[in-house]
């Protein structure tokens, strides 16, 4: 059940109580043009579509910087009341340090988790059939292994489909913008 999943993240993460509220960002960008991100709010382990928001992101002089743009939204996220238990980013160490940085600056004891394929936990962002099939980690500060999520298919559940909602939410703003620049 989704409360099994919950448990582990809790003791995973040696938090005093179950996690009820998450959220999960992804940062979306397609040929540099339009960045977006998408945040995905679930609740006790289900999505809760009321609180989804999009982030519609300026494109950077510098390039796109995928570290900039979700230092940017998650500084852009904190003002607006109720924060979650767990902040999740899609991406390895260096997205997780990225937001628990924000945290920190914000004053804010929220832990920050990120997930990962095996292989592209340092986002080479490289396309091969072995990061499909390689495995779902779970990156968590302060922990030198990441965690392998197959290792409790209730929290891989979870994670895992939040990570995909939040792929499939930005890529559907992002094809608005896009179409919008377009014409």
């Amino acid at each position: 059940s989704v409360y099994i999943g919950l448990r582990k993240l809790q003791e995973l993460l040696n938090l005093k109580e179950r996690p009820r509220l998450l959220e999960c960002y992804d940062i979306a960008i397609w040929q540099g043009q339009s960045p977006a991100a998408s945040q995905i709010v679930f609740e006790e382990g289900k999505a809760d579509k009321t609180r989804y928001r999009y982030y519609h992101m300026q494109t950077r002089p510098e390039g796109n910087n995928d570290f900039a743009m979700m230092e940017e939204v998650i500084s852009r996220r904190i003002p607006h009341g109720k924060l979650p238990d767990v902040f999740v980013v899609d991406g390895g160490v260096a997205q997780v340090n990225t937001v628990t940085a924000v945290m920190r600056q914000n004053n804010l004891d929220i832990p920050v988790v990120g997930i990962a394929k095996s292989r592209d936990l340092s986002r080479g962002d490289f396309k091969s059939k072995d990061v499909d099939r390689s495995e779902e980690r779970l990156i968590i500060p302060g922990r030198s292994n990441p965690y392998i999520l197959n290792k409790c298919p209730s929290l891989f559940k979870i994670i895992v489909s939040m990570r995909d909602e939040a792929h499939r939410f930005s890529r559907k703003l992002h094809h608005k913008a896009e179409s919008k620049r377009t014409m």
